[in-house]
């Protein structure tokens, strides 16, 4: 949903497939490695987490506005509108 901040954040040009490689590209931009440079999947994914958390990434949001039927926003959803440019794919 934020793929614009995530490209941001870890200096990528296009977004990898899945979450596992997801987490393996974010891993080696952390510098999350092992010996052998082996990217430390769970230590990655904790980072991750953190900086999530910590909005490193960006104002990000988990939860979706209730929609109707249409798929629009339902009457009376709260919205809030994102600061210029969050979650917007550049």
């Amino acid at each position: 949903r934020y793929p614009g901040l995530l490209k941001n954040r870890y200096k990528l040009k296009e977004l990898p497939a899945g979450p596992h490689e997801l987490i393996e590209v974010i891993g080696r931009c952390l510098g999350c490695l092992v010996s052998g440079g082996v990217v430390d999947q769970n230590r990655a994914s904790e980072t991750f987490l953190r900086e999530l958390r910590s909005a490193k990434i960006g104002r990000v949001s988990l939860e979706e506005p209730p929609r109707t039927a249409q798929g629009t926003v339902a009457p009376g959803a709260e919205t809030e509108s994102a600061p210029e440019g969050v979650g917007e794919d550049s």
